[in-house]
């Protein structure tokens, strides 16, 4: 019996529309065979996230081969892992940079030495050592509230440049000029636990860094008593939505059924409390500001960044603050709780920013 031909054949194209769908599947869609992955738009402002996903696709390599339990094999993957860690510790090392040049451009710093006017084709390029360069230059001051850990990162960048390895040079067989890449020059052993393991502490520490709640200190001029009462009263707010509406929120259908338009009738508030309502959303974005210090995340606000009022007044809107409130937290309660902690954050913010003021007088 003669076998039968592909049924792709020679007329078959080689198109990705069957791969990826433009429109949410519902139920009564024809699914694709096998697992598939959903792609949300929003999460792609968020540089961070990104970059975790290069170093999340390289552990799931390393970990596939060393669970086949092969020695001294499967070296074509080289490559493609060395390839993710390390674009995945330049967009970390490029994240730490933008916040500190953000830090100095929003004037709220008073010490953070002045980026060259380098720095902008700097952080556009792939030289790692470049981007650390440029990142110790600025976090290696006298007055910057300590944050230099960075400095255990260098062996490593010094390690990568030597070994000619970054994001350009690993992505060829041969790199510019013709030349074999340095890492093929000699046979090497390659021990993935290990390499997981080094590249996985370095993001680790750039992330201590940029997110870290001191690394605020330079921006506590942006720390007011004023914060305190807006943040009070969105405790109120979920206090009398709980008690009112007779609603926790504590399961999921309760949060889909709620309607955030009808928060008013929910809640039977008078007219001056509506009124209030629309002051306090008003004012949030100053709140919503502070909070992305903390790396807090409100809606789409990335975290990799410190957003202006301008980005806020941009993605933001009263909806979208009530659906945070209602969906992002498991409940009402829950979301009381964060919000008690976010106070309790800006207190101690202004606390360190009088003692810091009074240090200052002293000195001068």
């Amino acid at each position: 019996m003669a076998s039968e031909s592909p049924t792709w054949g020679y007329n078959f194209l080689v198109s990705l529309k069957k791969a990826i769908f433009e429109r949410r599947l519902s139920e009564h869609d024809e699914r694709p065979q096998g697992p598939y992955l959903v792609i949300y738009p929003d999460n792609f402002s968020d540089l961070s996230w990104y970059a975790t996903g290069y170093l999340s696709a390289a552990k799931l390599l390393i970990d596939a081969l060393l669970k086949k339990g092969v020695i001294a094999s499967d070296d074509a993957y080289v490559f493609p892992i060395l390839y993710n860690l390390i674009h995945a510790l330049e967009l970390h090392l490029k994240i730490y940079l933008g916040i500190l040049c953000q830090h100095y451009q929003r004037r709220s710093c008073k010490c953070l030495p002045s980026p060259n006017s380098a720095v902008d084709k700097i952080i556009k390029e792939h030289d790692l050592k470049k981007i650390y360069q440029a990142i110790h230059k600025m976090v290696n001051h006298e007055k910057l509230h300590g944050n230099r850990e960075i400095q255990k990162i260098k062996p490593l960048i010094d390690e990568i440049e030597e070994l000619g390895l970054n994001t350009e040079s690993l992505r060829y067989f041969k790199i510019k000029g013709g030349n074999k890449n340095k890492l093929l020059e000699k046979q090497r052993w390659i021990y993935l636990d290990e390499l997981k393991n080094i590249f996985s502490e370095a993001i680790e520490i750039l992330k201590k860094s940029y997110l870290s709640m001191d690394f605020g200190f330079c921006a506590l001029n942006e720390f007011k008593k004023s914060k305190l009462e807006e943040i009070e009263y969105m405790i109120q707010i979920l206090i009398e939505t709980r008690d009112k509406s007779g609603f926790v929120f504590s399961r999921p259908e309760e949060r889909i059924s709620f309607d955030p338009s009808e928060l008013g009738e929910y809640l039977e508030l008078s007219q001056q409390n509506k009124t209030a309502i629309e002051q306090f959303v008003s004012n949030f974005n100053s709140n919503k500001l502070v909070l992305a210090n903390r790396g807090i995340r409100f809606g789409v606000a990335p975290p990799d960044s410190i957003p202006d009022k301008d980005w806020f007044e941009k993605n933001w809107d009263r909806p979208k603050l009530i659906e945070h409130l209602f969906e992002k937290f498991n409940s009402v309660n829950d979301a009381i709780n964060q919000m008690r902690i976010f106070k309790k954050y800006i207190e101690d913010r202004i606390a360190l920013r009088e003692k810091c003021q009074s240090e200052i007088v002293d000195r001068t």
